[in-house]
């Protein structure tokens, strides 16, 4: 008696693929709000210089405004590249669970 191997699959393929379609969209989303949060700060940033707020301001001062103004997006590109790369990480599962499957059904055909 052959032992039949169980090709019933354990998660849903739409699931899958409407998170994956989410993560993606979620990423552009924050990256988008990431950068608005940018334009705010070097809109703040120039205001600041127009109204004069800068003139006492020492130079090391100055150079930490900008570092600061600098920094504030780096996390949303890390998200972005974080929740990118786990969509299609959810993409190349579904893709290594398809080929593998496919290769046990012709197993199983072979076999029979």
């Amino acid at each position: 008696m052959k032992n039949d191997a169980f090709l019933g699959t354990y998660f849903d393929r739409e699931g899958v693929l409407k998170l994956a379609a989410a993560l993606n969209i979620f990423s552009w989303v924050l990256l988008g709000l990431y950068g608005l949060q940018l334009l705010v700060s070097i809109g703040g940033f120039i205001m600041q210089g127009v109204n004069g707020y800068l003139a006492g301001m020492a130079f090391t001062d100055y150079v930490q405004s900008l570092i600061l103004l600098i920094e504030q997006p780096i996390p949303g590109f890390i998200y972005f590249i974080g929740l990118q790369a786990a969509g299609k990480a959810f993409l190349i599962f579904l893709e290594i669970e398809h080929n593998t499957r496919r290769v046990g059904l012709q197993t199983n055909l072979r076999e029979k």
